[in-house]
């Protein structure tokens, strides 16, 4: 997914690009944080999780027993 966030923000097609996953009803992350993100991954999750909150569903799961995830 990141991979394609790249490309797309060197092709112009990045706000669309989030914008259509954003108006997915359900978004699933799966086998997240196989590998470690860097800051502007993390920031790009962060966005498309807070712009869904409240909103849409989102499904995140992980095989690796060090993933903690806290959700209020």
């Amino acid at each position: 997914m990141f991979d394609e966030f790249k490309i797309a923000k060197a092709d112009g097609s990045y706000i669309k690009e989030i914008d259509s996953i954003e108006k997915q009803d359900l978004l699933i992350l799966d086998d997240f944080a196989l590998k470690p993100h860097d800051n502007n991954q993390r920031l790009i999750l962060l966005k498309l999780l807070e712009d869904r909150h409240g909103k849409r569903s989102t499904i995140i799961t992980s095989q690796d027993s060090r993933v903690t995830l806290c959700l209020n």
